[in-house]
C-alpha cells in the first residue's frame, strides 16, 4: 500500500517542478520591473534619434497575409529570415548587419486584424555606468483600416534598415529594448 501513495506524490512533485511552482533561488520578495520603469531608466540617460526606414509592415495569420513594402530592393537572404520568424515572441532582432547597415525586424506579438502598430521613435541610449549603450525603440497602437474585416488575430511585424554611419562612432549594438504595444 506504499508504494501507490509514493508513486502519486513523485508525480504530484515531478508536476509541481514542470509547471515552474516549485522555483529554485526564486525572491518573491521583489516586485517584477513594470514596463513604465524600464522605460524612465532608460529616458534618465542621453537619447540620440536614429534615422531609420520601414521596408515591411505585415500582417501573417492562418488565414491571410497582408504586406505593405516601402522597398521591393530586399536582398533575398534577408527576406528569407524575414519571412521565417513572423510567428516568433514579440520583440526586435537583427537579421543581418553589414558595415554600412542594420536590418531589424520588429514584432508587436499577435493583434486582431484591425489593429498593429506604428514606430514612434528609435533612438540611443547612451551607457551610463552599469547600463550599456542600447537600441530604444517605443511603438504605439495603431488602427489598420485596411485589415479591418480581416478574420481572427495576426502577427504583426516590420522591417526595418538603419544607416549606421549616423551612430556614435564608438556605439556596438548589444541591447535592444522595445515599449508600447
Amino acid at each position: 500500500m506504499r508504494k501507490p501513495a509514493y508513486i502519486s506524490l513523485m508525480i504530484a512533485l515531478v508536476t509541481l517542478i514542470i509547471t515552474g511552482c516549485i522555483m529554485e533561488n526564486s525572491d518573491r520578495s521583489k516586485p517584477p520591473v513594470s514596463e513604465a520603469e524600464t522605460v524612465e531608466a532608460v529616458h534618465d540617460r542621453k537619447l540620440i534619434p536614429i534615422a531609420y526606414a520601414q521596408l515591411a509592415y505585415t500582417k501573417t495569420s492562418p488565414d491571410y497575409v497582408w504586406e505593405f513594402r516601402t522597398d521591393n530592393q530586399v536582398d533575398q537572404d534577408i527576406q528569407e529570415q524575414y519571412e521565417a520568424q513572423h510567428n516568433r515572441v514579440p520583440g526586435a532582432s537583427v537579421l543581418k548587419e553589414t558595415e554600412e547597415e542594420i536590418y531589424l525586424m520588429i514584432h508587436a506579438g499577435k493583434h486582431p486584424s484591425s489593429e498593429g502598430f506604428e514606430i514612434v521613435s528609435m533612438s540611443i541610449a547612451e551607457a551610463d555606468g552599469a547600463q550599456p549603450a542600447s537600441l530604444f525603440i517605443e511603438l504605439s497602437p495603431s488602427h489598420d483600416e485596411v485589415t479591418e474585416g480581416y478574420p481572427g488575430e495576426a502577427n504583426v511585424t516590420a522591417l526595418i534598415r538603419m544607416n549606421k554611419k549616423e551612430w556614435p562612432e564608438d556605439f556596438v549594438l548589444r541591447s535592444i529594448r522595445m515599449t508600447g504595444v
